[in-house]
């Protein structure tokens, strides 16, 4: 059946529209296309930027300042045992008036309110001791008493009856029965006084004694170190300084020993502390500072790199010529040769310029 002309008309109207946007969009596509073009062009035709330019150089005014370098680890401290003492006494722990330290005659502790004291000699208590009784352990007595003012006699290791006269004194500036008998347990002899010493684990008040507990004698000097790895030993110097924190101050010394604990590679070590002149590290403060018992712990500051005080100055302000002389340009222009003493970061101590001069930095950066 045949169309009527005006729908002939209308379709070829919209076949020619579709042409015109077809055409339309491919000029378009190609415009874009020859701008990416262009600007990629351009963009590879820009040179680079040149990394030797250096940006402007700053002003800087040269100041006073530390560089140093150190690190913080943890120490610790204890009282080595020696030797061991056993006590005689026997009964119930009634109090302990000792303070850890111990001289002639002193008081160690109370078994049922009779005092335990402290005695010289090699000899371990091993019976009572009365008149006519003769040996060591007598003379050792006789040693005790004439020291402590009780006996005037030569010590001649026979119990008489001066000896009895001594000891009855005695007994009664002690407070206990006076009867001229000294009980077993009424003495711990020590192979040296003063001496300072601790009660075993488990030797408190109202312990029950059987004779026969452990009284560790403790060195005369504490021992004190730091416990590090192999990476730490790696760097950490020999001999370097170092700087204990405690409760009334700083005790100041050295490194004065690395103790490996095995021989393998990762093995630990201990870096025992001492005094700069080779005494103990506390001085005359390790009774005070340290407890007898236990380990202690204190902070500890290692001098890796030593203080030094100078004018210090941004690394980038110093100049390295061929020849390996450096220099810093003030900002008149003048070339001022230096020497680098230390470097912290980004800051280097130098000598050779006076502080408040105003110099150039180079480099980024403020």
């Amino acid at each position: 059946m045949p169309q009527p002309p005006q729908c002939a008309a209308w379709r070829v109207g919209v076949a020619v529209k579709r042409r015109v946007r077809v055409g339309v969009a491919w000029v378009v596509s190609i415009a874009i296309a020859g701008l990416v073009g262009w600007w990629a062009s351009g963009e590879a035709l820009t040179p680079p930027e040149d990394p030797l330019v250096v940006s402007e150089p700053v002003t800087y005014r040269v100041v006073t300042g530390e560089i140093g370098r150190s690190r913080t680890l943890v120490a610790l401290a204890e009282w080595p045992s020696t030797a061991v003492v056993l006590n005689q006494a026997s009964g119930t722990l009634t109090s302990i008036p000792g303070t850890g330290s111990a001289a002639v005659g002193d008081v160690l502790y109370m078994a049922d309110e009779r005092p335990v004291v402290a005695g010289l000699g090699a000899v371990p208590a091993y019976r009572d001791m009365k008149r006519g009784d003769e040996g060591e352990d007598v003379r050792q007595l006789q040693s005790m008493l004439v020291e402590l003012g009780f006996l005037e006699k030569e010590p001649d290791g026979k119990f008489g009856s001066g000896t009895r006269t001594a000891v009855r004194a005695w007994q009664k500036s002690l407070a206990v029965t006076v009867d001229g008998t000294v009980v077993q347990g009424d003495i711990v002899w020590f192979p040296e006084l003063p001496a300072r010493y601790l009660l075993s684990d488990g030797l408190t008040v109202g312990a029950q004694l059987s004779g026969g507990e452990q009284i560790m004698l403790l060195g005369d000097e504490p021992r004190v170190w730091i416990p590090i790895g192999l990476e730490q030993r790696n760097q950490i110097p020999d001999q370097a300084q170092v700087r204990v924190s405690v409760a009334d101050g700083v005790w100041e010394g050295v490194i004065a020993e690395v103790v490996a604990l095995d021989v393998s590679e990762a093995g630990d070590f201990d870096l025992l502390l001492r005094a700069v002149t080779g005494g103990p590290i506390c001085g005359m403060d390790c009774t005070a500072q340290i407890p007898a018992a236990g380990r202690s712990e204190y902070r500890v500051e290692i001098v890796l790199v030593p203080t030094v005080a100078g004018p210090v100055v941004p690394a980038s302000a110093v100049i390295t010529r061929p020849d390996g002389s450096s220099y810093i340009t003030t900002a008149d222009g003048e070339d001022l040769p230096v020497t680098v003493l230390g470097a912290q970061g980004s800051l280097l101590l130098v000598d050779g310029i006076e502080i408040g001069v105003d110099i150039l930095v180079f480099g980024d950066g403020e």
